[in-house]
């Protein structure tokens, strides 16, 4: 089942009250993938301070339950974050 979050909560999306839910969502070990914007002024897209590094999206990810798998950049704007539900869910 795929399920499709507004892009102008992304930075909530991996917050503590959203990682719950994904979790009940997704399968253990389920996947979830995420493509943001490169932390760096470009043209297109967000401003700068919208943006979250790699490692910041990383760092949010395990903080909400999950288990980072993959950062791969996309191209000069996006890269993409894989990560996966863990077999233990969050407590609520």
């Amino acid at each position: 089942m795929r399920h499709k979050f507004d892009p102008a909560n992304k930075h909530r999306l991996m917050d503590a009250e959203r990682g719950k839910l994904l979790h009940r969502i997704l399968r253990p070990g389920g996947w979830l993938a995420i493509i943001e914007w490169q932390k760096k002024e470009t043209e297109p897209g967000p401003p700068l301070h919208e943006r979250l590094s790699p490692e910041d999206a990383q760092e949010k990810a395990a903080c909400a339950g999950f288990k980072p798998e993959l950062i791969k950049i996309l191209n000069e704007f996006h890269y993409l974050q894989v990560v996966s539900a863990s077999a233990l869910r969050l407590r609520r």
